[in-house]
């Protein structure tokens, strides 16, 4: 039995349960305001024009594709809406759309959500691999979940997103196999923590302004179009196939940034990084990079294979925090990537091969002890500081006339030194400079060795 109701300029109201016994397609052509009390078990519910308020006080339960299509100018959902048999929920509102706490949609269908003056929920919403899209600006008032299952089913966001509270309300995503979007700015009001469960390929495009950033898994490429900014330690910690950085990346409190993909990782030469924590980069397939690192005395680590294409400027603070690259460091353009680094009192450690496309110039501002260990082909090297032992374990060749310049405490040289191109070696150290049988120096320009020990 369907019910088709037309109230002009008039209201309907539901105050008793509706569809003790299931009511076929409820159908509401015109009214001002709509209210429903004490639930709604229906075929499939239908508005097509209202100028008021339409209000669901009670759970709206339908069990046919059409699910629930609702518009007109206001809505307020204040319970559960459930649709089964790959039923819809698409609310297409010219004024607001208010969910609350307890207005989960769990939905069969693919859900949209549109209101032309905004979105403001605290309701999550569940679907069975189907879309869900928030078409319009959107406040989350409390901590909302969405999750489209395991398979398919993209979560977009096409306007912007905020919260009321700043850093309180957090956003939990799950999207299988589909896709997360972001088209507007995230988090005018900053948002709590977003936490990303699953997902083929995860975009940002305007800016994030978060709590923190996780990201547990991804099968695609996350792309952060704009700048990403955390204030909790949590800070950005993003775990997937392949992630593209084209913004910068700023965390206060402690905030670490933490990447770990399987694939690879590329950072832009707009993609600066400032931590308030330890930043530590792992990719599988190598990190590309031209963006620079700025920690306050906290460690920095490439934990993979590392290309420069462009010139990268890394500075831990004047305290405490390393610097190291735990695998090769190579450039694009021979002799054009720079390098320079500043550990403060940490340490810098080259454990592969540097060079295996020439570096620019490397320039060590400040470091406790520098060791490298497999070779390093550079335009040069120079040392400004240093107040432990430099340790050149593998043959340093450079093709520049700035050659070698190591100014420090202690030098240790155990392989060989080339310079070509009028390249000089110039050791100047306060304390000791030792030079094993295996460290010959073989230059184009003049040599000068000082030690004060």
């Amino acid at each position: 039995e369907n019910l088709t109701l037309a109230a002009g300029t008039g209201n309907i109201a539901f105050t008793g349960a509706v569809g003790a016994t299931r009511l076929g397609a409820v159908l509401i052509n015109s009214a001002a305001d709509v209210t429903e009390s004490a639930g709604m078990t229906v075929a499939s519910l239908k508005q097509v024009a209202g100028t008021g308020t339409t209000t669901l006080n009670g759970a709206v339960n339908t069990n046919t594709a059409q699910g629930v299509l609702l518009t007109g100018t206001n809505l307020a959902v204040n319970a559960g809406i459930t649709t089964t048999t790959n039923g819809v929920v698409t609310l297409n509102e010219a004024g607001t759309v208010v969910i609350a706490a307890a207005g989960d949609i769990t939905s069969d269908g693919a859900v949209s959500l549109t209101a032309g003056g905004g979105i403001s929920t605290a309701g999550d919403i569940t679907t069975t691999n189907d879309n869900v899209t928030f078409a319009s600006a959107t406040t989350l008032t409390g901590s909302v979940s969405v999750d489209t299952g395991a398979g398919a089913g993209d979560i977009a966001f096409q306007s912007t997103l905020k919260g009321t509270t700043a850093g309180a309300e957090n956003l939990t995503l799950a999207a299988g196999t589909g896709n997360i979007t972001f088209t507007g700015a995230v988090g005018a009001t900053r948002l709590g923590a977003v936490l990303i469960n699953s997902a083929a390929d995860v975009t940002e495009s305007a800016g994030m302004t978060v709590a923190s950033l996780t990201q547990v898994a991804g099968s695609g490429t996350t792309t952060l179009n704009g700048a990403v900014n955390t204030n909790t330690a949590q800070g950005v910690q993003l775990t997937g196939t392949n992630l593209a950085v084209n913004s910068g990346i700023t965390t206060t409190s402690d905030g670490v940034v933490t990447v770990n993909e399987s694939g690879t990782v590329v950072i832009a030469a707009a993609g600066d990084i400032t931590a308030d924590g330890a930043v530590s980069l792992t990719a599988g397939g190598g990190i590309s990079t031209a963006g620079d690192i700025t920690s306050t005395n906290d460690n920095v680590t490439f934990a993979s294979a590392t290309t420069l294409t462009g010139s990268v400027d890394i500075n831990t603070g004047t305290g405490a925090g390393d610097i190291t690259f735990q695998s090769s460091v190579t450039g694009t353009n021979a002799g054009v990537e720079d390098l320079a680094l500043t550990a403060g009192t940490g340490s810098i450690t080259f454990t592969g091969a540097v060079g295996g496309t020439r570096l620019g110039d490397v320039l060590i501002n400040s470091a406790a002890d520098v060791t490298e260990s497999a070779g390093m082909t550079v335009a040069s090297l120079k040392q400004v500081a240093g107040t432990g032992t430099t340790t050149l374990d593998g043959a340093v060749d450079t093709n520049t006339a700035q050659g070698v310049q190591l100014t420090g405490t202690n030098l240790a040289v155990n392989a060989g030194i080339t310079t070509t191109a009028d390249g000089v070696v110039t050791v100047n150290e306060s304390g000791t400079v030792v030079i094993a049988a295996a460290g010959d120096i073989t230059a184009d320009g003049a040599v000068s060795l000082t030690a004060g020990g």
